[in-house]
């Protein structure tokens, strides 16, 4: 994938430069990642015809762009198939102004589906399921992005935080995982499932004579 340069403090400088474009760059910066910045702001503001409520002079625009860009950096948005995301999403938008830098930050990470992957819910259900040690040895992932963000969040945590910690937790590294997909990274697949049979560990004689001393303390009704 294309891939927008890092941008140092001296490149930050630059795009700062007068009516709101990013002029003939150092080397440091890069001629593709000055363009992908520009054509950025340029489509964001044919997008949203009140984006001078944000930008009200070129200014303005200039250290619009030097923050969205450090913006960019910190959330790893590196590569123009993110931002492609996050203007789609931006197009669909009702509102006529300019979102903020965290906003558009979040449409660039498309729904997993939309990546050929699980979605959220179905993705973090099957992360809780395999984490329960009922699991071992019958272990089957629906993708690698599922066991990786398993991995990353650890089982325990997953199982013994609060549901709604834990959940934050898992999409967290979801979403962490779909941004390294998006950048281009491989991941490793999912270990197989090596072993075929989970040893049973209670005596179904025990059970059946317990289930019959329930019944007949219930008085004989049937379970």
């Amino acid at each position: 994938m294309d891939k927008i340069d890092d941008l140092t403090e001296k490149a930050a400088g630059v795009l700062m430069a007068g009516a709101g474009q990013v002029p003939a760059a150092p080397a440091a910066l890069g001629d593709e990642a000055v363009r992908v910045v520009n054509l950025l702001f340029e489509r964001l503001c044919a997008i949203k015809p009140a984006y001078r409520q944000a930008w009200p002079d070129d200014k303005a625009l200039g250290k619009a762009k030097r923050e969205w860009v450090r913006a960019f950096m910190a959330a790893g948005i590196t590569t123009v198939e993110q931002l492609r995301f996050g203007l789609e999403a931006c197009r669909a938008d009702p509102s006529d102004f300019v979102p903020g830098p965290g906003k558009f930050i979040e449409w660039c990470t498309p729904a997993p589906e939309r990546m050929g992957l699980p979605s959220l819910d179905k993705a973090y259900q099957q992360a809780l399921r395999i984490s329960h040690p009922a699991s071992i040895g019958c272990e089957h992932w629906d993708h690698a992005a599922v066991y990786h963000a398993t991995l990353a969040c650890t089982r325990t945590a997953l199982l013994s935080l609060p549901a709604d910690r834990s959940r934050s937790k898992f999409e967290r590294a979801y979403r962490d995982i779909q941004n390294r997909l998006l950048r281009g990274e491989v991941l490793a697949p999912a270990p197989p499932n090596e072993q075929k049979a989970i040893p049973r560990i209670a005596d179904p004689a025990v059970g059946r004579a317990a289930l019959a001393g329930l019944r007949a303390a219930m008085g004989g009704a049937r379970a």
